[in-house]
């Protein structure tokens, strides 16, 4: 299947939005559930180790949703054609 160079460029386009907003949702997610841990087990923790580990958190979610979505977008934009 063979695909437009515009249908490509519009889907890299939505997905890489699509990939911050979900890297940005899933780092607050993340940093929030430490933060809980950490406070529930009376546990120190600092603001950057939680920044920290709430990205990377962050980064697993959004590079794993990233291929799936842009396959998805892609025939979305081959059928719109």
């Amino acid at each position: 299947m063979t695909f437009t160079q515009e249908q490509v460029e519009a889907a890299i386009k939505a997905t890489w939005v699509r990939f911050f907003r979900s890297l940005i949702l899933s780092g607050a997610v993340g940093g929030a559930a430490l933060y809980y841990l950490s406070w529930s087990s009376k546990d120190d923790m600092t603001l950057p180790a939680g920044l920290f580990f709430g990205f990377f958190v962050g980064f697993a979610c959004a590079g794993t949703i990233l291929p799936r979505g842009f396959r998805k977008l892609l025939y979305r934009q081959r059928w719109k054609a």
